[in-house]
């Protein structure tokens, strides 16, 4: 079993979406032997961030959003609450990760995220195909964001994905040199686009090499 610690965004007011996954994840852990370690992140709840976090971690502004992304109109500035909360989740996760673990890859989930029976199971064989270079790992259908049926192929599940290639951010699987990476960008430039779009942007300004997962 290929162990990796969890990080679960969680507003802390969605009390019932903890108390259901970790239901979920207990009986999943413990059928499956998985031993890694589940965090959650519940600090910088939507109703929690203040201005001086926000001035210190995003540079949400017009400007920004032009030099980022020049050959189209960027809708989402300004920045709501819940979307500032996530990115905040996020980057808090990223951080924990590189300090308080030395494990080569990470698991972020959302806290409505929905996990099949065999979950850890299941994962654990797709990892053993995954490649071994990859930065990031689409696992989810969020959205019902898929590879065009066309282009699947038999025996194959995992997709090299081009720009744009954030799939919603319910739950990826990162590498450590990549979130390295990604957390010193952060702290330099700051953030500007919610959560799956900055992923989306850093993964092409990294030449990162993101997977999608096509499940059997």
């Amino acid at each position: 079993m290929i162990n990796y610690p969890i990080y679960i965004m969680h507003y802390t007011k969605h009390d019932h979406r903890k108390k259901l996954l970790e239901k979920i994840l207990n009986k999943e852990i413990s059928s499956s032997g998985f031993e890694g370690e589940v965090n959650w992140i519940s600090q910088y709840d939507r109703d929690e961030v203040s201005y001086p976090d926000y001035y210190a971690n995003f540079s949400a502004n017009h400007l920004t959003h032009q030099q980022r992304q020049p050959t189209d109109f960027f809708p989402h500035y300004p920045l709501q609450p819940e979307v500032i909360s996530l990115c905040m989740k996020h980057k808090t996760a990223i951080k924990k990760f590189l300090k308080e673990s030395t494990y080569p890859i990470c698991l972020f989930l959302e806290d409505d995220a929905i996990l099949h029976e065999g979950f850890f199971t299941k994962l654990n064989e797709y990892l053993e195909t995954l490649p071994k270079d990859f930065d990031a790992a689409f696992i989810g259908q969020g959205c019902n964001k898929r590879i065009d049926p066309s282009k699947l192929e038999e025996n194959v599940n995992w997709y090299f994905k081009e720009y744009p290639s954030d799939r919603t951010t319910d739950s990826i699987i990162f590498s450590r040199p990549f979130l390295t990476a990604l957390d010193q960008a952060l702290d330099h430039y700051k953030m500007a686009f919610p959560i799956d779009h900055e992923y989306s942007f850093w993964f092409r300004i990294l030449s990162s090499k993101v997977y999608w997962l096509e499940p059997d």
